[in-house]
């Protein structure tokens, strides 16, 4: 397996900022001002209960019918502080036609009773996935802790639940109807084999084959529970603290690629770390990883789950020109930097570093190349620890990114450009929602973005904090989900929804 520290690809001339044509670089303050096209206002995700946890995100998805999802946690009823993860279904104006629970048993019962999440629960770290073309379907995907020692999941077996603040990774997928194809999946298989292990799941993507890859992060590897990685044919993993790894799944919830780290290993007990890390391109797949040496690494993986490349992007970026400051992205320790995203042959990525500018980069991912990279932000305090990128299956790109420069990080916005296929910007960079706010004395929040896009489409999502109940008609709570849809600027005579 090679690893790519860095490209002999001609990139010095994209490296720089190139406007379009006569486009000024200038900060805009509305989409209508970087001439974008709003479709809706900004759209309460999740019926106005709050207390969606200052961490929570929303997480959309476009299927290859049109139709927009977004999952998210929120409580059950107004009285509980349990949260429940569900998805709402969404039309191409904005309109919420369906709600679901993301999680059902093996009867189709939903899962959002109280008692079958324990507050341990990661569901705000629920995250969704939809297919790229024919049949539509969707994945979600998240770490549960459940109280009940039995469980509702029979197929799961009892001592999944033996240590009730332990965590199983959660993965179960459903046709476009919201109707389960899967029982829910975890990441060790239908059964936990060992009693000690908290097992995360982070991000889940659909493959080019139709299966599903999604990474998980075991927090109670190594010394404790390093049998399970002996036993399953990986002994250089047996003193290793913190591990990550994959594991592939058919739609019907078959195992296709058994659990396998992916992370370096360590001998004397050094963690890895993830917290969304997967993408999909044609035949391959991306699992990022932050090392237990502190490298950010991309693992690329063929469908069936084989070795392909491994990416080493600071190193990559910074031989191409980028400063270190920039392209040092392991920001707060969250590992939020980095967010990948796959078309074709190509990984996007965005990032920032210590000076708070932020980058986005292409790179080949089957041959390990740094295609192209350049500065995506027009701010140049622009501070965050939360952004993503996306693609809307013809190579343009949109990339959102927190800004907290207006408040020292008590004022947090949400900026988004596009760019065209060779990363020259589309348009200048924009405040995405509509009441967004840029006073310093009057310190509200829009953090945790996430952003997805087709031929006709970009959904921006994000969470709301510290709102002064004047600001939207959504109740008592501060702590709400937030989205927003704008129109896909480039130019298309067919949109992807109608090929299938």
């Amino acid at each position: 397996m090679k690893v790519a520290r860095f490209s002999f690809v001609a990139i010095a001339a994209v490296a720089m900022l190139m406007p379009l044509g006569s486009l000024a670089q200038e900060l805009r303050y509305s989409p209508e001002e970087a001439g974008i096209t709003p479709i809706s206002g900004d759209i309460l995700i999740g019926g106005g209960y709050g207390n969606t946890h200052k961490y929570a995100a929303a997480w959309p998805a476009i299927m290859p019918d049109g139709q927009i999802l977004i999952a998210y946690p929120r409580p059950t009823d107004e009285n509980i502080a349990a949260r429940a993860p569900f998805v709402d279904f969404l039309d191409r104006q904005g309109n919420i036609v369906n709600s679901v629970a993301a999680y059902h048993d093996d009867d189709g019962n939903e899962i959002i009773e109280p008692g079958q999440y324990g507050s341990g629960s990661d569901t705000r770290g629920i995250m969704i996935d939809a297919s790229r073309s024919g049949e539509s379907r969707y994945v979600v995907s998240c770490r549960l802790s459940l109280w009940s020692y039995e469980g509702p999941l029979v197929n799961w077996g009892s001592n999944t639940w033996a240590v009730a603040n332990n965590g199983v990774s959660a993965v179960q997928v459903y046709d476009a109807n919201g109707v389960q194809t899967s029982p829910v999946v975890n990441g060790w298989k239908q059964d936990l084999l060992y009693d000690d292990g908290d097992i995360r799941a982070r991000s889940a993507s659909f493959l080019s084959n139709g299966n599903i890859v999604f990474n998980w992060w075991d927090q109670k590897a190594g010394a404790v529970t390093g049998l399970r990685y002996v036993d399953e044919g990986y002994a250089e993993y047996e003193n290793s603290g913190q591990v990550v790894g994959i594991t592939v799944i058919s739609p019907d919830g078959e195992i296709v690629v058994d659990p396998k780290p992916v992370s370096a290993p360590s001998d004397s007990g050094g963690s890895a770390q993830t917290m969304r890390g997967t993408a999909a391109g044609d035949g391959w797949f991306c699992c990022r990883s932050l090392d237990p040496d502190s490298i950010v690494r991309y693992y690329i993986l063929n469908n069936d789950g084989t070795d392909l490349q491994t990416i080493e992007p600071v190193d990559a970026l910074v031989a191409a020109g980028l400063d270190a400051t920039i392209a040092n992205t392991v920001v707060g320790g969250r590992g939020d930097s980095e967010l990948p995203w796959g078309e074709g042959d190509y990984l996007y990525t965005i990032g920032h570093g210590s000076d708070n500018q932020t980058y986005i980069a292409k790179w080949n991912a089957p041959a390990g190349t740094l295609e192209a990279y350049t500065i995506a932000s027009q701010n140049p305090g622009n501070q965050g620890e939360r952004m993503d990128i996306c693609t809307d299956g013809r190579g343009n790109i949109f990339c959102a990114w927190e800004d907290w420069s207006f408040g020292g990080g008590s004022d947090m916005q949400i900026f988004g450009r596009f760019f065209n296929p060779d990363l020259t910007p589309y348009s200048d960079s924009f405040a995405v929602y509509e009441n967004a706010e840029f006073d310093p004395n009057e310190p509200y929040n829009w953090k945790d973005v996430s952003c997805r896009m087709d031929a006709g489409v970009v959904v921006v999502t994000c969470h709301t904090e510290g709102l002064p109940e004047n600001v939207y008609d959504w109740g008592e709570s501060s702590l709400e989900h937030c989205a927003r849809l704008l129109e896909n600027p480039f130019e298309s005579s067919v949109n992807n929804w109608e090929l299938h």
